[in-house]
């Protein structure tokens, strides 16, 4: 599929700046969708693109907002794509709690995914790959696959959850093909969130300072490294024609669990530096992710991950020095 052209939403996002690199050396054509030309230029991953006027590598920038229905069909409509990947999201740091988290998350994660299904229907874009999480299966402790009960708690998992609600419902009545992802944990390269624990790890370590650590750093994570996630999204995109891909959701994860305080002392050794990390709110509530099954992913899609925690921390610490 590779002489295709790719619509990318959220394209300033972590993942989706990766994605729009990757897609480029795989010599897709790639339109990458932001919100504004700054959150493109802010991004370092996106930043050499933008700069050379948003052409280089076949990528083209265009500006909009997915709550804005007439904007996106617009731009939908002109950017002559084949296919869609939707990241575009409100994020998860959005604090939890109260009519000021619950509105923009619901707008942008909710009703920006149907604005974006109904444009993509618009322009005859012939199908949409949908990123939810895996935050949606809620805290577990079993392996679960994707057929299992959704019951994520919090406003960006119940968003994602009524989003994929949203994708079914088009593949159903409208019979556009549309594929579902529900990744664990990403980190990696240019990920400047550093509310998330590996990116805000290196960070302190990078500036001798202790590593914060919230709760006891008990509760158990699957770190999945970026490049297999964008990965997973080129197998899904070249496998998009099967019927047996289409209406499905995969989960995008290691299938191995590592406790955020191990995780923080990897990082530690591993940029040689001893240092205790502090625990401001020991107390504070602590949640396992549910352990995913990726066998339907391999068996469908030909997925499995390749990157140990080890490796893909080696990588991602690599970039961090390289921009101090």
């Amino acid at each position: 599929m590779n002489n295709k052209k790719i619509l990318v939403t959220g394209a300033a996002g972590f993942v989706g700046a990766h994605l729009c690199r990757r897609l480029t050396a795989e010599n897709y054509e790639v339109a990458g969708l932001v919100y504004d030309k700054k959150s493109a230029q802010d991004n370092p991953i996106l930043k050499k693109v933008v700069s050379n006027g948003g052409n280089e590598n076949n990528i083209e920038i265009h500006c909009g907002d997915i709550t804005n229905v007439d904007e996106i069909k617009e731009i939908f409509g002109r950017s002559g794509a084949d296919y869609c990947v939707h990241l575009a999201a409100q994020a998860i740091t959005i604090k939890e709690g109260g009519a000021d988290a619950q509105s923009p998350t619901l707008k942008i994660n909710v009703e920006g995914t149907k604005n974006v299904l109904n444009a993509c229907i618009s322009a005859g874009i012939k199908g949409a790959v949908v990123a939810s999480t895996g935050k949606v299966y809620g805290s577990n402790n079993k392996v679960l696959d994707e057929d299992a009960e959704l019951k994520g708690k919090g406003h960006y998992a119940q968003s994602k959850i009524m989003a994929e609600e949203i994708a079914q419902d088009f593949f159903k009545t409208e019979g556009i093909p549309v594929v579902i992802t529900r990744a664990s944990n990403i980190y990696g390269a240019g990920d400047l969130n550093y509310s998330r624990i590996i990116p805000r790890t290196i960070k302190q370590l990078l500036h001798n300072r202790a590593p914060v650590i919230y709760g006891k750093g008990s509760a158990l994570r699957d770190f999945i490294y970026i490049d297999d996630v964008t990965s997973a999204y080129l197998q899904i995109l070249e496998n998009m024609g099967k019927e047996s891909v289409q209406g499905e959701a995969f989960s995008i994860a290691t299938g191995k669990m590592t406790s955020v305080k191990d995780a923080v002392g990897k990082i530690g050794a591993l940029m040689g530096k001893n240092i205790t990390p502090e625990f401001p709110e020991p107390d504070a509530p602590e949640f396992n992710d549910a352990i995913l099954s990726t066998e339907k992913a391999e068996k469908l899609l030909g997925w499995k991950a390749e990157y140990t925690l080890e490796k893909g921390l080696k990588e991602t610490i690599r970039w961090y020095l390289e921009r101090r």
